[in-house]
């Protein structure tokens, strides 16, 4: 028996999750998130990102650049 197996599990089709991002990068870059700290948005502006009221639009560029830095895969368990 091999003990580096790993059993894989598929819970959403690549077109849906493919969707689910398109999504959530378009609400991002038009609706933004909330932010209630007058400091932070100051900062966040210091460093170029648009403001809309209390939101800070999120480009699709910034997205990606973040992803980048985050682990593709995660561990649930450990053997």
């Amino acid at each position: 028996m091999n003990k580096n197996f790993r059993p894989g599990l598929r819970m959403i089709a690549d077109e849906t999750i493919k969707k689910i991002i398109e999504e959530a990068l378009s609400i991002l870059k038009k609706i933004g998130i909330l932010v209630e700290n007058q400091e932070a948005l100051r900062l966040l502006k210091g460093a170029g990102m648009v403001l809309k009221e209390n939101r800070v639009l999120i480009t699709e560029d910034l997205v990606r650049t973040c992803l980048k830095s985050a682990p593709s895969t995660i561990k649930i368990y450990a053997i």
